[in-house]
């Protein structure tokens, strides 16, 4: 069982930014936020309902990419852990 400064909520563990783009590259979604990525540790993005796992993604500013054929239709990103 775990104890309570182990057991977060995700709202207490979680980040959001505002999506300005999304487009396709192959099999990826690359989504451009309104701001950078938190700093804070996360691992996994809520969007649209849904969660997707973390991709590691270089060289794109206040971008994030998840692996899916989803169409996403989202207004913000949820970074949780």
């Amino acid at each position: 069982m775990r104890n309570k400064t182990q057991k977060q909520t995700c709202a207490e563990n979680s980040e959001m930014r505002e999506i300005l783009s999304i487009w396709k590259i192959d099999k990826y979604t690359v989504i451009e936020l309104d701001a950078e990525v938190p700093l804070k540790p996360f691992n996994k993005y809520l969007i649209g309902g849904k969660i997707y796992d973390y991709v590691p993604i270089y060289d794109l500013p206040r971008c994030i990419a998840v692996k899916t054929d989803d169409d996403i239709n989202a207004d913000t990103v949820e970074f949780i852990i």
